[in-house]
């Protein structure tokens, strides 16, 4: 894909980046409000992205795929390049 960047997000000790990331989405989307923004901000903190990015992830916007023990996306780079985003 042209114009992007690799985000790869790599399984620590105490978490596995596939299952965070799977529990996370289906969380996000069946609730609502507060609890919505919370497994955004889980994501977002853990990896230090910005919750747009993550919401992207999130709503399939972006894709991403599960390789091994890790989540790879390709974000468009002016998603990465814009301050307000990171």
């Amino acid at each position: 894909m042209a114009n992007t960047k690799t985000l790869v997000f790599v399984s620590m000790p105490l978490c596995h980046a596939p299952s965070l990331f799977r529990w996370a989405v289906q969380g996000w989307k069946t609730s609502r409000g507060k609890e919505k923004r919370q497994f955004l901000n889980i994501v977002a903190e853990s990896y230090g992205i910005n919750q747009t990015i993550v919401k992207a992830l999130f709503d399939g916007t972006i894709e991403w795929s599960v390789q091994g023990d890790k989540v790879v996306a390709e974000v468009p780079a002016t998603m990465m390049a814009d301050p307000e985003m990171n």
